[in-house]
């Protein structure tokens, strides 16, 4: 009965383990990533056209993908020329058989690009003014000599090998804040939006000012740096000075510097796990949660900085836990094997030594 019920606890183990893996890996067919538009910095892995989303800077060393029976099969990604190899210059992971790699291909131990059945990695192609399509290829490293090869429909002129793509929205660049809160993807990108036209900007960098077009497309550059009201008057602001409200994106100008107005909050919006939201810029006082662009308002009523991380920082730290999970509930269950096993030998060796003692004393 204890070893049906350690059973059926372990079944259920893998099970969660295995249904919580396919939801951190993103499974399509290549017809269904081909008809992704308008993300960006994505990428994805394709075997037999089943296709799984990976990190776009080929920071995994490995990749899960389903066969055609549903079985998920764990292949090494980290692949090198066979002249990196056979020179000493490879130090990618290592394998055993071509069955371990994504090119089907193992030299001494490391994986190789292979002609005959190239990786097929797809790459979403910026093409500007908030578009791009996808396109599949060679990955980034192996050889071509025309862009279309590639995935990142990039081919080096002088070494014939397939560049990175890095391409996507840059600072400054317009959206409409319906548009924004449609983006899924990111890539420490943030948002300053007014009279619902928004400008991205790269939220690893403190910004001063932002440019953002009227109604007729004339830019015109805004003060971005804000301070409360409380901190002006008592002179603990340090920012950009203004003369005018109309220089600050809150539109009001205290002493020469930008306060936070509440007839007008500034409208900034930020990536939360998964998605967009929109609110009051860090600093500014809020009620509740929602109120802030961070979805962080703190103790004190102010608006919180979110704390960053790339998603594939998460997936991998998830990846241990529910790697780390199983096995030490394995470690215990056979532990308490052990010790049921000794228990039961020990108390059976004890009974029969009383036994044997109660027979000498009759």
């Amino acid at each position: 009965m204890f070893n049906k019920t350690i059973l059926t606890f372990l079944f259920i183990i893998i099970y969660f383990q295995f249904a919580s893996a396919n939801e951190l890996n993103e499974v399509l067919s290549k017809k269904e990533v081909l008809n992704i538009t308008n993300e960006f910095f994505i990428s994805y892995y394709c075997k037999d056209d089943i296709c799984v989303k990976t990190d776009n800077e080929y920071k995994e060393k490995f990749v899960e993908i389903p066969d055609k029976n549903e079985r998920v099969i764990k292949y090494i990604v980290d692949t090198c020329s066979s002249e990196e190899i056979i020179n000493g210059r490879c130090f990618s992971e290592k394998c055993i058989s071509d069955a371990h790699c994504l090119s089907n291909k193992c030299i001494d131990s490391h994986c190789a690009f292979n002609e005959e059945t190239p990786i097929v990695h797809c790459d979403d192609i910026y093409i500007g003014v908030k578009k791009s399509y996808m396109h599949c290829g060679k990955p980034y490293g192996d050889t071509c000599k025309t862009d279309d090869e590639c995935s990142s429909k990039k081919c080096g002129l002088y070494d014939g090998l397939c560049r990175m793509q890095a391409e996507g929205p840059h600072d400054d660049e317009v959206f409409s804040k319906e548009e924004v809160l449609k983006i899924t993807s990111n890539n420490y990108i943030s948002y300053y939006c007014k009279n619902d036209t928004c400008v991205s900007y790269d939220d690893y960098y403190h910004v001063y000012f932002v440019d953002i077009p009227d109604e007729n497309n004339n830019f015109k550059r805004y003060i971005v740096d804000t301070c409360t009201v409380d901190d002006i008057k008592n002179g603990r602001c340090y920012h950009e000075e203004c003369t005018s409200d109309s220089q600050c994106l809150s539109n009001k100008c205290i002493d020469k510097h930008c306060a936070f107005n509440e007839e007008t909050p500034i409208d900034h919006c930020e990536y939360i796990d998964s998605y967009m939201h929109c609110g009051k810029p860090h600093d500014d006082t809020c009620k509740t949660n929602d109120e802030c662009s961070s979805k962080i308002c703190n103790k004190y009523g102010i608006c919180d900085i979110q704390k960053k991380g790339s998603d594939s920082d998460y997936i991998e730290a998830l990846k241990i836990i529910f790697f780390l999970i199983p096995l030490c509930t394995v470690y215990f269950i056979i532990f308490l094997n052990f010790y049921f096993v000794f228990r039961n030998t020990y108390e059976k060796h004890s009974k029969n030594r009383k036994n044997k003692k109660d027979a000498l004393i009759i």
